[in-house]
């Protein structure tokens, strides 16, 4: 009777060109349980074998995050954006992507041209998890991908502030404004008002903070970060007389409370 070994090489003879099911699947959950009990054949066999599918690409990308972490997880996401570029059908990203969040708060390793190609897909909304991470990122294409966001007017255009931040330039305090005041999808105009006060945490520029603080007030669609803007306005001493007549009659509790208990705005000079 033949030994397990045996077993072993028919399952990794299996693995190139296996597919895109759930047999294919399974051959490579197979060898991963033996990559990980030590079985360096199947490892190398399953790095030469990926090629990832629409429909199990994602399931079989699993098996590399368990087994090799950071470097497997961005194995997997090459070989992924590689297809996502290549096919109209839909690729199934769901735990893949999961994973793929943590580089919204850690650098990402390689290439940012991994995550550039996958800038224009809005499938699982993987365009807006590539963007977080390279919002990570100072480099002169993702400065370059903030301007071609807005003046092309994609999906997730929202995003291109924050990219502007860890890649700021002279005179981008007046652009990112100009963004926000031309800016009429409430989405989006959301997203840019909290990266503007991020913005101006970041870079501070006191002669254009106070512009920029009364154009939030004027057009932000959120009674959450209006609040936020009042109370700045008030630490700035430039809350005028009418905004806080206004501000008293606001639908959000908060700041009502707030313009009640602020001292009056000295006069200009």
């Amino acid at each position: 009777m033949p030994g397990k070994e045996s077993y072993y090489d028919e399952v990794l003879n299996a693995l190139p060109g296996s597919g895109d099911d759930w047999d294919a699947a399974q051959r490579f959950h197979f060898a991963a349980c033996l990559a990980l009990d030590g079985n360096d054949r199947a490892k190398r066999v399953m790095y030469e074998s990926y090629n990832p599918g629409p429909q199990k690409g994602e399931a079989i990308a699993i098996e590399f995050l368990q087994m090799d972490g950071i470097d497997g997880l961005v194995f997997a996401i090459e070989k992924i954006g590689a297809l996502l570029t290549t096919t109209t059908e839909k690729v199934d990203l769901g735990w893949l992507l999961s994973h793929l969040c943590i580089f919204g708060r850690r650098l990402f390793p390689l290439d940012i041209q991994v995550l550039l190609n996958l800038v224009d897909q809005d499938r699982e909304r993987v365009g807006l998890v590539a963007l977080r991470a390279l919002s990570q990122i100072t480099h002169p294409a993702v400065r370059q991908l903030a301007f071609r966001l807005v003046e092309t007017r994609a999906k997730w255009r929202g995003q291109a502030i924050e990219l502007l931040a860890r890649n700021f330039g002279p005179g981008d305090h007046v652009i990112a404004l100009r963004w926000f005041e031309a800016e009429d999808d409430l989405e989006t105009l959301h997203s840019f008002g909290m990266d503007l006060t991020d913005l101006w945490e970041q870079h501070p520029d006191e002669e254009t903070e106070v512009p920029m603080l009364l154009a939030m007030y004027e057009r932000g669609p959120c009674s959450f970060c209006r609040e936020k803007t009042v109370r700045r306005l008030i630490e700035r001493g430039a809350l005028t007389e009418e905004l806080r007549l206004e501000c008293s009659f606001d639908a959000n509790d908060d700041i009502r409370d707030l313009v009640k208990g602020s001292p009056p705005t000295p006069p200009p000079g």
